[in-house]
């Protein structure tokens, strides 16, 4: 989220922490080669049930590379194992999408009852079914490789000064295309966290940005840019307010930029409660003045 939130070790990401034991490594490597021939005996011989497990299946995994890319997965990991990844999240939107229309389709489950293969959209998914169990299973191999698939630790760092350096004048970390265009609309819809509402600077436009969870001193509400001097740091300075939404509810407040050592001591109370899910993002930006803070004072 565009919150600086900041996403710690993913099981299958390819992490160096936390390594699977090899003997469950290479288990759960055998069932995800036999991923597709059993998808399609619980197909043939289930019915509609089998239908519902398969596509639960491919929702589960859809829903688990999503996490993973969410999570910045694909920039600790080699450039090959990341282009894995992204296409097995691919394949499993793909599938979970045909599984999902033929539920719905009154063609399908007549031609299901008579034993016929069920229209396109049934070779659609067995197709997609087949490439996703293919990619998981390639992929978990390179995963049990002493290396995981990760990029050197050196690249890594690197990665992560040329994208802060990319922009030296505002100085800030922007969110991945995945994370912008595809996990924050979903989240501001959803609702759940701490959602920002302002105009933009420019367009005049509302827009909301998801920033987690509320961060709070003694009942007194604070955002911090902890990806830096983000878009929605520049629309809520150019504005002076806006609107913050939260489990249903909408507040109008007004917005004050804190100084230094008001604004340090915030930072120093933010970092210490977050830990390590902002440790990256203060590593790559250490300047305290590289981190905007706004207290809400409300207005309603």
């Amino acid at each position: 989220m565009d919150g600086d939130g900041s996403a710690g070790q993913v099981p299958g990401s390819g992490s160096a922490r936390g390594d699977m034991p090899m003997e469950v490594g290479r288990a759960v490597l055998a069932v995800s080669g036999l991923g597709y021939p059993l998808t399609q005996l619980a197909l043939r011989r289930l019915g509609r049930t089998g239908a519902a497990v398969v596509e639960g299946v491919a929702v589960g995994l859809l829903v688990r590379d999503a996490g993973l890319i969410a999570a910045g997965a694909p920039r600790r990991l080699r450039r090959g194992p990341a282009g894995l990844l992204w296409a097995e999240a691919l394949a499993a939107a793909v599938a979970a999408a045909a599984g999902l229309a033929l539920v719905r389709s009154a063609e399908a489950r007549v031609e299901a009852v008579k034993g016929r293969p069920a229209t396109r959209l049934e070779a659609v998914r067995r197709a997609s079914i087949g490439v996703l169990f293919g990619l998981h299973t390639l992929r978990f191999r390179i995963y049990l490789r002493p290396d995981h698939g990760l990029r050197p630790i050196e690249s890594r760092s690197q990665r992560s000064e040329r994208i802060v350096m990319a922009d030296p004048e505002t100085r800030y970390i922007p969110s991945g295309w995945f994370m912008r265009r595809v996990v924050n609309p979903v989240v501001v819809r959803l609702g759940g966290v701490l959602v920002l509402v302002v105009p933009g600077r420019r367009s005049g436009e509302l827009r909301p940005v998801p920033l987690g969870a509320p961060f709070e001193i003694d009942g007194t509400l604070y955002l911090v840019a902890g990806r830096g001097e983000t878009h929605w740091v520049r629309n809520l300075r150019a504005a002076g307010g806006g609107e913050i939404r939260l489990r249903g509810s909408a507040r109008p407040f007004r917005s004050v930029e804190l100084d230094a050592p008001e604004r340090d001591r915030v930072l120093d109370l933010y970092r210490t409660r977050l830990g390590r899910r902002v440790a990256a993002l203060f590593r790559a930006l250490p300047d305290p003045s590289d981190h905007p803070v706004f207290r809400v004072d409300w207005t309603d």
